[in-house]
């Protein structure tokens, strides 16, 4: 029995070194495992023959296995260290709230259940991948309310919260919450309000409350993150149909804009001027108005029309604003 124990965990190895990427030899399992070369030929007809996508080669004069599709079947350990090491580069902002404790602790229960190999995974991922984006802010001062969205996201349930609107209106609310949304270290959430979608600031919310209530998770026809921002160049969506945007710059932007792209439908047309055309299709929102207005006399809207015509008119109501005494 400890015999055949022994050449299963054998066996199980040069498998878990073929899911890793590896190419082994005969000489290989003879070396690793102290076998004769007739025992290491055996374990290589076994494992070719049991293992799916395992080619049966040579290396020069040596016989050879490798898996065809590599990281298809890395062990579970493995992939959940390298989910969560990239995860945790997410984490600094929530530091201090209950969110980070929760996610912390999830942490050491793998680190604890993990292997070594997946433990050294793990650390090298946190290294090979840095994130930025997410910013300098801390949550902390939000960890109630954070914590009441979190909860809901996860059950299911309504949420109640009193809602101050950009103009300032106060409002009590009760919406069903679909996504957490980070953006420019801001926090908001997409959530169905009746028949509507809507967007609430995490930082306008007060009084938030998780109701008993539950609701059914919008399948993905229904609701589909990646699609509502399809057409938004930031946080700001609109139910109107995508404009083509037409803008003209000065020669001393083309570098940037063929290295940098506001939306994935960016396209940089040369002019014979010097000068250069960008168009997007895009969803015509205020963060729009407010990327033309950067650019100063060094922009100008060719398309469409009734986008230019705005721009003139904030360009007007700022000539007299500074104008005035």
């Amino acid at each position: 029995m400890t015999e055949r124990y022994e050449s299963a965990r054998i066996m199980l190895l040069i498998y878990q070194r073929l899911c890793e990427g590896e190419t082994i030899t005969t000489s290989d399992i003879v070396d690793d495992y102290g076998v004769g070369r007739r025992r290491a030929s055996f374990f290589m007809d076994v494992v070719a023959e049991a293992g799916p996508n395992v080619n049966d080669g040579r290396r020069g004069k040596e016989r050879c296995l490798r898996l065809s599709e590599p990281m298809a079947l890395v062990s579970v350990n493995r992939k959940l260290g390298i989910i969560l090491a990239l995860g945790r580069q997410f984490l600094a902002p929530f530091a201090g709230t209950d969110f980070a404790d929760q996610y912390n602790t999830m942490m050491a229960e793998v680190e604890e259940a993990a292997d070594d190999g997946s433990l050294n995974v793990m650390m090298r991922w946190r290294r090979k991948f840095i994130v930025r984006h997410p910013g300098q802010r801390r949550h902390a001062d939000r960890d109630r309310e954070l914590d009441a969205v979190l909860k809901a996201l996860e059950e299911e349930r309504t949420l109640t919260f009193s809602y101050r609107s950009f103009a300032g209106r106060e409002s009590r609310r009760t919406v069903e919450p679909l996504s957490l949304v980070f953006h420019r270290e801001e926090l908001y959430l997409v959530a169905r309000e009746g028949t509507a979608r809507k967007m609430f600031a995490l930082y306008s919310m007060s009084e938030v409350e998780v109701d008993a209530d539950r609701f059914t998770y919008p399948e993905f026809k229904e609701y589909d993150p990646d699609g509502m921002f399809e057409s938004s160049i930031g946080i700001w969506v609109s139910n109107d149909p995508p404009i083509d945007l037409v803008l003209r710059f000065s020669q001393q932007w083309e570098t940037y804009f063929r290295r940098t792209r506001l939306h994935h439908s960016q396209q940089v047309i040369a002019n014979e001027d010097g000068t250069i055309h960008v168009r997007w299709r895009v969803a015509f929102t205020v963060e729009v108005e407010q990327f033309i207005l950067r650019f100063g006399p060094d922009a100008r809207v060719i398309a469409p029309a009734h986008v230019e015509a705005r721009v003139r008119e904030i360009i007007a109501a700022m000539a007299a604003t500074y104008s005035a005494p």
